[in-house]
């Protein structure tokens, strides 16, 4: 077995068993905010904001626990700038969250709600990007000719038309060799 596919093998392993870790716990802080919000809240407060607080949290862990497996994925095929650009991408989802929310005042929820949505972008962001292995194995050595062709050589290709073709091009424009494109 090739060292890749050993790889997979214990990142399957390891995403089931944390899948399953997420559900649980996710499924623990439905319960409390259905049986028991009251716990968080003070006193003759009204408890409504605690349970969409405590779902929150639930879908935080449950997206943490799974996305740490894509993420360990990537890092164990060494695509550092994979990492980099997803990160730019949550710090900028998140702010957006953020700013929207903060001018409604809610400092609980927006805290809670913004680390959630950031956390989830990036894992999604991992995870969706691990169904594009010949375009990723492409990128990493800076082939980008062959990271294009593989863009288009894809069932997302398929699904978003011309889309791909300008994503493509700007992957490798007309006689830039291969180097890459962008602005």
């Amino acid at each position: 077995m090739g060292e890749g596919a050993y790889l997979r093998k214990i990142y399957s392993s390891s995403l089931l068993f944390m899948a399953l870790m997420g559900i649980l716990i996710l499924l623990f802080f439905i319960a409390w905010a259905v049986f028991a919000p009251g716990l968080l809240a003070e006193k003759a407060a009204d408890s409504s904001t605690y349970k969409v607080f405590l779902l929150i949290i639930g879908a935080q862990a449950f997206f943490t626990f799974t996305g740490s497996v894509f993420e360990c994925f990537h890092e164990g095929f060494q695509r550092y700038n994979l990492r980099n650009t997803v990160t730019i991408i949550y710090i900028l989802v998140g702010n957006v969250v953020l700013f929207f929310l903060m001018q409604r005042r809610y400092g609980l929820l927006t805290l809670a709600l913004v680390n959630t949505v950031g956390m989830s972008t990036k894992y999604l962001l991992y995870g969706i990007l691990l169904g594009f292995p010949r375009f990723l194995s492409a990128l990493q050595p800076g082939d980008y000719r062959t990271a294009a062709l593989e863009m288009l050589d894809s069932k997302w290709a398929t699904q978003v038309g011309d889309r791909a073709l300008e994503l493509a091009t700007i992957m490798d424009p007309p006689g830039s060799g291969g180097s890459g494109g962008g602005s």
